[in-house]
């Protein structure tokens, strides 16, 4: 235990004096001098790449939250089972996990504006096809390539406001934008659903990401592949392309890689069941369930809008993002006590709120972690170390709502919340470990230095 305190110690230590070495939490991280101006105040052209970047957030929440609100509908339509359509979940995962193996290759050989060209058109094409056609098989197969384009977006985005000034309000804003996507999608969804059917969503979802690659293109054609390598190998003696076994020697990332892994499964597994849990367990209608899971999303994106501005009263990203674990923690376990005790009238009066808050101290973690991850590795593995744990745990969001999913169809749907609330025990737990392994890697660079 002593040496836990010692170790949390100098964790905090390290991180303050990040800090102090970037200048204020309104300065950048240390980046190399051959950056454009990293400033969003000063430039025009910056302004619009985050608000594009913020505008694909948003219909990435929508989309994610999209296949667990018509989950119930598709199993009647289509006369089949919860486990042949969770197979997209799945396919998912296949397809974050190529991307993540692939992300440092691509962004070496096409740039920043080659994989978010390639991320937007997936997901474009994709939703086009399942908009126009109405074939089971294909709407699961679909998914893969939706998750290839998921993970290529969600690190490329990461990492590239990683790199701004404001970097802790601009992730908290980015992800909080995520947030707002997946609040309108179940109810926007199931409205959807009832007047025109499901395909007219997928239309719209199609035109969302058609108008986000054409701004991808305008705004981001500068992000060449020359210069991603220049700043990658900045300060890096080999100048060449940076190998997984040189990201993975820094135990912080694969410590990472499982603490987002666990996180995002939980928040996604929330997402995919809490509407099949209510209307399965608590018998309530769809339009009603759905605005259950909204509180959800209105909670995770109230958290990460308002508490990034919040994170540097705690002094270090680390501080921060255990105190947000552990409230996270709190709250669900209440909420999952409380669904599973109380039976009466009056249910959806009292969970709302802690649905609500489950869902504010769920939502500061990703950025948070992210940019704990960003101070913490040399300047060369920055890009590739983020982008990797970022593709990496990113799988979470596929294989745990599927494993959740089959466990509850063989133990039954009442036991949902239990499974969900140990993964939230579990990314706790990990993230404790990281104040055991940073002072030792610390040192082990200083010295190779």
């Amino acid at each position: 235990m002593g040496n836990t305190k010692d170790n949390e110690y100098e964790l905090r230590e390290f991180l303050l004096d990040a800090d102090s070495n970037a200048g204020t939490d309104d300065t950048p991280l240390p980046m190399p001098s051959n950056r454009d101006d990293k400033d969003w105040r000063r430039s025009l052209r910056l302004r619009l790449q985050i608000l594009t970047s913020f505008s694909l957030f948003i219909v990435a929440g929508l989309c994610d939250q999209t296949v667990g609100t018509l989950l119930p509908y598709l199993v009647t339509h289509y006369r089949t089972s919860q486990t042949v359509v969770s197979i997209v979940f799945m396919l998912q995962f296949l397809g974050y996990s190529s991307s993540a193996l692939s992300n440092e290759k691509l962004h070496w050989h096409c740039g920043r504006f080659g994989v978010m060209t390639i991320a937007t058109l997936l997901l474009a094409m994709s939703f086009l096809i399942i908009s126009i056609t109405e074939y089971l098989p294909l709407y699961i197969g679909l998914h893969l390539f939706y998750g290839m384009g998921m993970g290529l977006l969600d690190s490329c985005v990461n990492v590239f406001l990683s790199d701004l000034v404001d970097h802790n309000e601009l992730m908290g804003l980015l992800h909080g934008f995520y947030g707002v996507g997946s609040v309108i999608s179940p109810p926007l969804v199931s409205w959807i659903l009832k007047h025109w059917g499901y395909r007219l969503h997928y239309a719209l979802l199609a035109t969302l990401s058609f108008i986000g690659l054409l701004a991808v293109v305008v705004l981001f054609r500068d992000e060449t592949k020359d210069k991603y390598r220049a700043h990658s190998t900045e300060g890096d003696d080999t100048k060449g392309e940076v190998s997984l076994w040189d990201i993975f020697k820094s135990p912080i990332v694969p410590i990472t890689c499982a603490y987002l892994f666990l996180y995002i499964g939980a928040e996604l597994g929330v997402g995919s069941w809490l509407l099949t849990y209510l209307r399965t367990i608590k018998s309530m209608e769809q339009q009603e369930a759905a605005f259950v899971v909204s509180w959800f999303w209105i909670g995770l994106t109230c958290g990460r809008m308002l508490l990034g501005f919040v994170t540097k009263r705690f002094g270090n990203e680390y501080t921060a993002n255990l105190g947000y674990s552990l409230l996270s923690l709190f709250f669900f376990t209440t909420f999952a006590v409380y669904s599973m005790a109380y039976t009466g009238d009056h249910y959806t009066l009292i969970v709302k709120p802690l649905v609500f808050m489950s869902g504010v101290f769920v939502g500061p973690l990703f950025p948070t972690s992210n940019i704990t991850l960003l101070k913490t590795l040399p300047t060369q593995l920055q890009v590739s170390g983020v982008g990797l744990a970022t593709s990496l745990g990113g799988t979470g969001s596929a294989v745990l709502p599927f494993t959740i999913g089959a466990i509850s169809r063989i133990t039954g749907f009442e036991y949902l919340l239990i499974y969900i609330d140990l993964i939230i025990a579990g990314y706790c737990a990990i993230w404790m470990l990281v104040p055991i392994y940073v002072p030792t890697v610390q040192r082990k660079w200083r010295a190779a230095s």
